[in-house]
């Protein structure tokens, strides 16, 4: 999967730093162990600093709610409201209904508040759980999709952080229902929003199953031409 232009940025230096390690095809030199012992130390400082930039932007946009349109007044994503945020959001931008992608929990607070204001503005609730760290197969999009097209407008989707799972359903509404390309659908899986799939994070499913769906849709469109 090829970097996203504008998360490309926080990567450069990690990178940048792997590929200033000396060439060691010759004789193993003192100065050229000190050259890779620096350069090692390099790549972890900028290891550190990637990760206490995304942390600090991540922590931003969570204070925020992670609240963005997909198409203004049909279709927006954040993360998990508190009540009072939920009650806000829904009354500024006439939310008729809402999608959990954390399933149904019920008797956890967070749960319960969101049904509770739901029902009191007579809102439209669904619940479908997802992993951010598991493939979503083409089944499990046709339901989402399904739901999204059924659903009253406008439509508010949210999981946890608003950065992996609804990024998926975001980027699947983007190029399958509103029919913009694939690269501008992918969009909405990036930094900008949280997202960060790279080194350790497991999130880089949500990223392949963008990418698997619109290959088999390719593939679909393929046969009936």
């Amino acid at each position: 999967m090829s970097r996203r232009p504008c998360d490309a940025w926080i990567l450069d230096n990690f990178y940048q730093s792997r590929c200033t390690a000396p060439d060691m095809t010759g004789s193993v030199r003192p100065n050229a162990l000190a050259a890779l012992t620096r350069a090692l130390k390099a790549g972890l400082i900028a290891v550190g600093l990637t990760g206490g930039s995304v942390g600090a932007y991540w922590g931003a946009i969570q204070y925020q709610g992670n609240f963005h349109a997909v198409e203004e007044g049909a279709f927006y994503r954040s993360a998990q409201l508190g009540k009072n945020e939920l009650r806000q959001v829904v009354h500024d931008h006439q939310i008729r209904a809402i999608l959990n992608l954390r399933g149904a929990h019920p008797g956890q607070r967070w749960y319960d508040d969101e049904l509770a204001v739901s029902k009191a503005l007579g809102v439209a609730h669904y619940d479908y759980g997802l992993s951010a760290h598991r493939l979503v197969t083409d089944g499990q999009i046709g339901d989402l999709l399904g739901i999204i097209r059924n659903a009253p407008k406008p439509l508010l989707v949210h999981c946890k952080s608003g950065a992996d799972r609804a990024g998926l359903v975001s980027a699947l509404y983007s190029f399958a229902i509103e029919r913009k390309s694939k690269d501008e659908a992918d969009a909405q899986l990036s930094l900008i929003y949280g997202h960060f799939p790279y080194l350790t994070s497991g999130t880089k499913a949500m990223d392949d199953s963008f990418w698997a769906f619109v290959g088999s849709t390719d593939r679909r469109n393929t046969k009936l031409e």
